[in-house]
């Protein structure tokens, strides 16, 4: 009898010992990487900012992506409050036949101990960080999309009728080829409050990305006598900024919110 409980004992310490991995692979490790660099960042662990999270919104803080079989109910969320995961309800993307998993974006203390919080929340699937920075590679757009080819003929495609969202750094909105913007926000500094900022000018001059980037789009062709034109001037221009001013890095949360709303807020 002893034997066969020492056995049954071993199995249930491993099985709980499984479980909790399972629960703890669910948070992605960049994600317990930024947090516990920024815990060393407030202590004084570390006197200089790692790469890793040198463009962070905060320290004290983190955005993250969590994960859910559905949409949690207004409840739930409010219950996700009281532990200290303020969800951002605007943010909620739905999940989709390839990816099972709807996200919201949510605001935590920068805190190991809060990954366990939520590890320990079975409705939450997966996390993930919503701080990793992406950069835009532009300059190879026309070639692999094909978009040479819809000026030509037989298509003689202008734009003409459609919203054409550009989503980048900050945008010289009075250039003299620049036609002007339906719509023009900030998400740089995303809080998943849409329509927060209307200033889309780069504060810093040596990034121009979003200007080069429209006027690739939606040039009107000004200054050449119609010469250098955009693949479609005659397309209404919706301008968002989600580029750091200083780096020209963006928030992946100031991303995907940024994609949802070009499409649901500014139906472009």
């Amino acid at each position: 009898m002893g034997g066969k409980m020492k056995k049954l004992t071993v199995v249930l310490a491993l099985l709980i010992f499984a479980l909790v991995n399972i629960a703890a692979d669910n948070i992605s490790g960049r994600l317990k990487a930024e947090i516990k660099m920024k815990e060393k960042i407030v202590s004084g662990e570390f006197k200089e900012i790692p790469n890793l999270i040198k463009n962070a919104p905060s320290f004290d803080t983190q955005l993250i992506f969590v994960h859910f079989a559905k949409k949690p109910t207004k409840n739930f969320i409010k219950n996700l409050r009281k532990q200290n995961i303020e969800i951002f309800p605007k943010s909620w993307i739905p999940p989709c036949k390839n990816h099972p998993t709807g996200f919201f974006t949510a605001r935590i203390p920068a805190k190991s101990e809060m990954l366990k919080t939520l590890a320990n929340i079975s409705e939450i699937k997966m996390i993930n960080s919503a701080e990793e920075n992406s950069q835009f590679f532009n300059d190879l757009a026309a070639i692999e999309t094909g978009a040479s080819a819809v000026a030509e003929s037989p298509y003689n495609l202008t734009g003409e009728g459609v919203r054409i969202s550009v989503i980048d750094s900050g945008y010289q909105l009075d250039h003299p080829d620049m036609p002007e913007a339906v719509i023009a926000v900030d998400y740089s500094n995303y809080i998943a409050e849409p329509d927060s900022d209307f200033t889309v000018s780069n504060e810093s001059t040596h990034i121009g990305h979003g200007t080069h980037v429209a006027g690739t789009i939606l040039g009107q062709g000004t200054l050449s006598n119609g010469v250098w034109k955009g693949m479609a001037p005659g397309a209404d221009f919706i301008a968002i900024k989600v580029g750091h001013d200083n780096t020209g890095m963006i928030n992946n949360s100031a991303l995907v919110h940024s994609i949802y709303a070009s499409r649901f807020y500014y139906n472009a």
